[in-house]
């Protein structure tokens, strides 16, 4: 096993291997998925446990080989990286989602903390739904880097009705794999921070901020 593959990751990793290593070709480098599910869920999952109004989320994880080319623009980060945008939704702009060659979808089980296979659009609205879409680079094998497209609509968790787009650098090292820049707006962590605390200090019922724990800002 690559060094890169952390033995406390098979809980999180062990429902997508199966799903997502069928369909890798010799053209994707097997080792960089489970760094990149790793560090794409753990964000995922942070705002999914600050869910006020138990909502249902769905995670859909795509390969994608058509992006947005060609373009002068790139993501400066760490060196820079492709733009890792692609052609569908917003036409003429360079904010288009990614076309997945493939996708596999799971879903937010809450009460467990984790993600289950069950797609839940078979069994509920889409409205009802928040989707979080993953879309990795194909051709991972050809390349030492590779710059990963999330999105979640209409929103997310927290804030269902914000539309959130971030940018997740990788980079390979040594054969070893490891995410080395994201972009995407800190405000949304910061707002969902603020409202965990919020809802902490609501249930003190009447004992001082500092008597629970809390600082202040």
């Amino acid at each position: 096993m690559n060094a890169s593959v952390k033995p406390e990751w098979p809980k999180r990793w062990a429902l997508l291997r199966d799903l997502i290593c069928s369909r890798l070709t010799s053209d994707d480098d097997a080792a960089a998925w489970p760094i990149i599910i790793d560090r794409v869920c753990s964000d995922a999952e942070y705002l999914c446990r600050h869910n006020p109004d138990s909502k249902l989320v769905a995670m859909t994880i795509g390969c994608c080989s058509h992006w947005l080319r060609p373009h002068q623009t790139r993501w400066t980060a760490d060196g820079g990286f492709a733009w890792p945008t692609g052609y569908a939704g917003r036409r003429h702009s360079r904010m288009g989602l990614p076309q997945h060659d493939w996708d596999v979808t799971v879903h937010w089980h809450g009460n467990e903390a984790r993600w289950q296979q069950t797609d839940p659009r078979r069994r509920f609205k889409p409205r009802q739904i928040l989707e979080f879409r993953v879309s990795v680079p194909a051709r991972t094998a050809w390349h030492d880097q590779a710059a990963v497209f999330t999105i979640w609509r209409p929103g997310s968790p927290p804030l269902p009705n914000d539309e959130l787009i971030q940018f997740y650098g990788f980079r390979k090292r040594e054969d070893v794999w490891a995410c080395t820049a994201s972009t995407g707006p800190e405000d949304a962590y910061d707002r969902t921070a603020e409202g965990a605390r919020w809802e902490l200090t609501r249930a003190c019922n009447g004992l001082s901020a500092a008597r629970c724990g809390l600082g202040t800002r």
